[in-house]
């Protein structure tokens, strides 16, 4: 099982990312049910971090939500055609 952090950017967002992937594997355990996607409110040096850890194969992928999203990243259901 690989643990992946997509936070970059931000230090506090790696520390969010960090404690949301240990919540997740202490919940889901090693393999969870693929394609589930989760979503954490971590605090993080005195700053609320929405964090969204994925399912994946073989791995849970954690990205700390910190700025705004692209609207091509959006799911197909949510208007995009």
């Amino acid at each position: 099982m690989r643990l992946i952090n997509r936070s970059k950017e931000s230090p506090v967002g790696r520390i969010a990312c960090d404690l949301a992937i240990k919540a997740h594997l202490e919940k889901f355990g090693d393999y969870g049910k693929q394609g589930v996607v989760t979503d954490y409110m971590v605090r993080a040096e005195g700053a609320k971090i929405r964090v969204e850890v994925k399912n994946g194969k073989e791995s849970y992928v954690a990205t700390a939500m910190t700025g705004q999203r692209r609207l091509k990243c959006l799911p197909r259901e949510c208007g995009r055609e």
